[in-house]
């Protein structure tokens, strides 16, 4: 519909054929290998799958709602993280010049946490289907509050998230990061609002406390971020931290969706790679170091 009104550029449309085709091969490999598995004539297997049907079989007579759960997890489990143009996280990382010590250490302080941070935390990724997530109303940015209070599934259009943060990682943000701003609610709201009216396709704009604890935990949120959610729910963008112009670009470059002429981009910020190889550098050479100079010590 956005295509049919203009709002963007065809060639999104072929966004669509790429991320199925991986989706379908993904489900297809999963069917084979569950098919050599259960014509498999391996005794040890044979074992294993009859013990495992048993187990089944007594679990949905006690719990009734797991054949209804189990096709539910089947379609929600598939990320479109790695095989869609549209979904971009943009993060950031410290500068080089390790002050304060917190960017370096312990261990690689703030850099080796937000690395772990990244690969192994249970979080919710570009690409993957909105959690459910179910807000009380002062934590809503809309006049129909009833009709948005649960915000999964969402069926209307592209949805902003704006997401306070924890207190910690808010703090360890601001002092690691360059140009880092902490916004209170009333603030993210406003600029939820300013980018809902730049950006035309925009349907609702959320705004999550950080005391919404479960909520934050269910979309692995520790410092400021945000989300920018697809109509058909799958996560767009996350930004760590929020920033207006990361927004704006994603809309424009992979969206192709056309902004307000007001809007003011001052430049695109360089979203930092997956793997930061300072921590390890830095405390590798200091290891190095620090065995040369005992060896010395130990000669003398």
């Amino acid at each position: 519909s956005h295509v049919i009104l203009g709002n963007s550029n065809p060639s999104i449309l072929d966004t669509y054929e790429s991320e199925r085709l991986e989706i379908d091969k993904r489900i297809i490999s999963m069917v084979k290998r569950s098919s050599d598995l259960a014509w498999s004539r391996s005794p040890v297997l044979h074992f294993v799958r009859s013990k495992a049907q048993h187990v089944m079989s007594k679990a949905i007579g006690v719990f009734p709602i797991l054949p209804i759960i189990v096709p539910l997890l089947q379609m929600t489990s598939h990320s479109y993280s790695s095989c869609s143009e549209l979904s971009f996280e943009h993060w950031e990382r410290p500068p080089i010049w390790p002050v304060p010590i917190s960017r370096i250490y312990p261990f690689g302080g703030y850099r080796r946490s937000q690395n772990l941070f990244r690969w192994f935390s249970r979080r919710v990724r570009a690409g993957d289907r909105l959690p459910n997530i179910t807000l009380s109303r002062r934590y809503v940015t809309d006049n129909n509050l009833e009709e948005i209070e649960r915000v999964y599934p969402y069926k209307r259009g592209w949805l902003l998230i704006l997401c306070e943060g924890q207190l910690s990682g808010n703090d360890e943000m601001k002092r690691n990061l360059r140009d880092v701003d902490i916004l209170n609610i009333d603030q993210l709201r406003t600029l939820g609002e300013r980018i809902k009216k730049i950006i035309g396709i925009i349907d609702r704009v959320v705004v999550i406390s950080g005391s919404n604890v479960n909520t934050c935990k269910n979309l692995g949120v520790y410092g400021q971020c945000l989300f920018v959610v697809r109509p058909d729910s799958h996560i767009g963008l996350r930004s760590e931290p929020i920033r207006y112009d990361v927004v704006l670009d994603y809309f424009q470059q992979r969206v192709q969706c056309p902004i307000s002429r007001s809007a003011e981009i001052k430049g695109t910020r360089t979203s930092s790679p997956g793997f930061d190889p300072v921590p390890l550098v830095v405390w590798f050479t200091i290891g190095i170091l620090g065995s040369i100079a005992f060896l010395k010590f130990k000669q003398s």
